[in-house]
């Protein structure tokens, strides 16, 4: 600053010495973080009446789901949910019947079902509550569990087969067909994830053909 404007800024008294600090780049820095972002600049770093939801995803805000809760997508994701939801239940049950001790090739597909029953949870909130994974780490999600519940539904199958003639009486004979209806329940989950998964490329595929 030079001299002459120092003598005027004296002369001038307080209130332009407030004007020019206000002035000031630090103090125009620092309102402009410390105020509301605008339309103007939507991902503006602000502090000020902004809310938690705004604040989490101004750098990367999740886009909207293009589908209604009655598309395909929407509606193979939940059935896939419940279809390992019963594999599951019938697992357990089969399980009581038949009093099997534990055994690694069970440890899987109760790995398998307790894992698929909180992922599509997960995509089937995402879904009510208007939000949008990517469809990357969903195929990905898809993918996995295709050789996951086929993979549940052959160690079920790898137990039933020795056992089968012995477990013909009585609650045991009920534990066995409940053990047939949980792999069956899991390959069908497989065959409601592959047609999702299908279901994506396909629509994904006929984007980048329109463009």
């Amino acid at each position: 600053m030079s001299l002459p404007a120092v003598a005027e800024e004296d002369c001038a008294g307080p209130a332009a010495a407030a004007a020019a600090a206000a002035r000031s780049p630090y103090r125009m820095l620092m309102r402009s973080i410390s105020d509301e972002p605008t339309s103007e600049s939507p991902y503006a770093t602000g502090y000020r009446r902004v809310s938690i939801s705004a604040a989490l995803h101004r750098a990367d805000p999740p886009p909207k789901y293009a589908t209604s809760l009655c598309s395909a997508a929407f509606l193979l994701k939940l059935l896939q949910l419940v279809l390992t939801t019963a594999a599951a239940a019938l697992l357990a049950e089969g399980n009581g019947l038949l009093h099997v001790p534990a055994s690694p090739k069970l440890i899987f597909p109760h790995v398998t079902y307790t894992a698929y029953i909180v992922i599509p949870s997960v995509i089937v909130l995402s879904y009510l509550l208007g939000q949008k994974m990517h469809e990357m780490l969903i195929r990905l999600v898809l993918a996995v569990g295709i050789v996951m519940h086929v993979s549940a539904a052959v160690c079920a199958g790898a137990e039933l087969r020795p056992n089968w003639e012995q477990w013909s009486e009585g609650s045991l004979h009920l534990g066995r067909w409940l053990w047939v209806l949980e792999a069956l329940m899991a390959l069908a989950a497989a065959t409601v994830q592959a047609a999702d998964l299908a279901t994506s490329l396909t629509l994904s595929y006929r984007r980048a053909a329109s463009l």
